[in-house]
């Protein structure tokens, strides 16, 4: 394996522990039939990985998880599809007598690749405006700016509503229905009360979407909701994951 002969690209961990065969059955004494077998390492474990972890990889630290952008190198890796992979612990278990072999084991750390797609979509815009793609922009236009529900709706088909959302730009956009806080502008989950469909994506150049909202069925009856809630349409040039 070393020589890259067989399981080529594939690693193992320092072994420190004893040859794990051949055993008498059910005890820890190695081979005393008229065989003696030589103690040998025939169970191994072994990994593989698009690269080799070295000590403190930032990419193994669940502190500090990875970002790569466009394939660009962030904190050691390269590429979308970097899987770092490194061995914390190799052993056995001497102590298990079910067979003439004695169990292995080994703690792996695997780094994934990960793309925070929001960054990714402000970095598009960054680009797109740097290359003066601003001056082509138009602001994304939803065909109404209030949505009003039945007090209490007999049935979800009663109370649904919808609003169209028009991209007049050259430019794809991104869409996000959200509720914010104000004025802090933190972004906060959707009322459980409340179906939106989608919450979420692309609109081409000159296309429309429609965005379907609806008081869930167990918010029915006496629980309906009663109180309005502000949702806000987050659009931001570029394209959805």
């Amino acid at each position: 394996m070393a020589g890259g002969r067989v399981f080529a690209g594939f690693r193992e961990a320092p072994i420190s522990f004893r040859p794990t065969f051949k055993f008498d059955k059910r005890s820890s004494t190695y081979d005393t039939s008229e065989k003696q077998r030589v103690p040998a390492w025939c169970d191994r474990v072994v990994f593989k990985g698009t690269r080799a972890a070295v000590p403190g990889d930032a990419a193994l630290d669940p502190q500090e998880p990875e970002l790569l952008l466009d394939g660009a190198m962030v904190n050691g890796s390269a590429g979308t599809h970097s899987v770092v992979v490194g061995c914390a612990n190799y052993d056995s278990c001497h102590d298990i007598v079910d067979s003439d072999h004695k169990p292995v084991w080994a703690k792996l750390r695997v780094g994934l690749a990960a793309v925070d797609w929001n960054t990714m979509r402000g970095r598009v815009c960054e680009v797109w405006r740097a290359e003066g793609g601003a001056a082509a922009a138009s602001p994304t236009r939803a065909s109404t700016a209030s949505v009003a529900f039945p007090a209490r709706p007999a049935s979800s088909a009663e109370g649904a509503q919808a609003f169209t959302l028009t991209n007049p730009g050259s430019q794809p956009v991104h869409f996000a229905v959200e509720r914010r806080e104000a004025p802090s502008g933190k972004s906060l989950g959707l009322p459980s009360w409340l179906s939106v469909e989608p919450t979420s994506g692309t609109l081409a150049p000159k296309a429309s979407a429609q965005v379907r909202l609806g008081v869930l069925e167990g918010a029915m009856g006496a629980e309906a909701p009663a109180n309005s809630v502000k949702l806000c349409v987050v659009c931001t040039a570029g394209f959805a994951r």
